[in-house]
């Protein structure tokens, strides 16, 4: 029972994406959801900060120092072209010119937007990515520029490779002030979901240091994580695992739900 006296039954199929919050009305995962009927609730559980933009600045205004650049995150992408407002034209060209190596199709999508030609779409994690750019030709290569949140796997590679990279940590997360808010309001308007999706460490943390107070039963729904390093903190921390998404987009969570929930009918 919750605060109310309501039985903490779940809404079956409902849905909970737990993620950043978001700039625009536009999310993949919020479409892709609505148009195949699956009813859902999108509650915000980070907030992020640019920090170490001068560090970011002057790396970037140092192209030639550099063989390629690599993107972690769409976020990671929106620095990179706040930092290079500040730069002439010809360094901005020189800049997107890099060989480039994202994480991911958003990531991708978001490099491609801001004028580079990346790499790595189909890459889902730090490890994948690292195994793709060891793979392709770096004859000509000397130095690395990694543009984060946190990559310590992939550089991790490259050290051991005798690559050298500079990592600039752009952005920092925070927990989003008003999860709680979100999440009793989700419950209210639909109930209590049968599938919990988690898009990253903090954010599964960030639920789960709130799910007591709100009266959250978080153990017993279904709990979905894109990508690995989501999917470790969900188990080290003691909970069940539902499933792990094969790639961190809107198709593969799509597919591991449409899955779960036919064996279910």
């Amino acid at each position: 029972m919750d605060d109310n006296g309501r039985k903490k039954i779940a809404s079956e199929k409902l849905v909970f994406i737990f993620k950043a919050l978001k700039e625009n009305a536009h999310d993949k995962y919020e479409k892709i959801l609505g148009h195949n009927g699956i009813p859902f609730a999108a509650i915000p559980v980070l907030s992020f900060e640019f920090v170490n933009r001068d560090a970011l600045i002057s790396n970037l205004s140092q192209p030639d120092r550099f063989s390629a650049i690599i993107l972690t995150s769409a976020r990671a992408v929106e620095a990179v072209v706040y930092a290079l407002q500040d730069l002439s034209h010809d360094t901005k060209y020189s800049v997107a010119t890099l060989q480039c190596f994202v994480v991911g199709p958003a990531t991708y999508d978001a490099a491609l937007v801001a004028g580079f030609k990346p790499e790595g779409k189909d890459t889902g994690n730090a490890k994948t990515l690292a195994e793709f750019i060891l793979r392709t030709d770096k004859t000509k290569w000397s130095y690395l520029n990694a543009v984060l949140w946190s990559l310590i796997e992939t550089c991790f590679y490259f050290v051991c490779t005798g690559l050298k990279i500079t990592e600039i940590v752009a952005y920092e997360t925070s927990p989003y002030g008003h999860i709680g808010e979100h999440l009793k309001k989700a419950i209210d308007d639909k109930g209590f979901p049968e599938y919990t999706v988690f898009f990253s460490p903090s954010g599964f943390k960030s639920v789960h240091a709130i799910e007591t107070e709100y009266s959250f039963p978080l153990e017993e729904t279904k709990i979905i994580a894109l990508g690995p390093s989501t999917a470790s903190v969900v188990t080290k921390e003691g909970f069940n695992l539902h499933g792990t998404t094969e790639r961190p987009d809107p198709e593969s969570l799509l597919y591991l739900l449409q899955e779960s929930m036919s064996k279910e009918s």
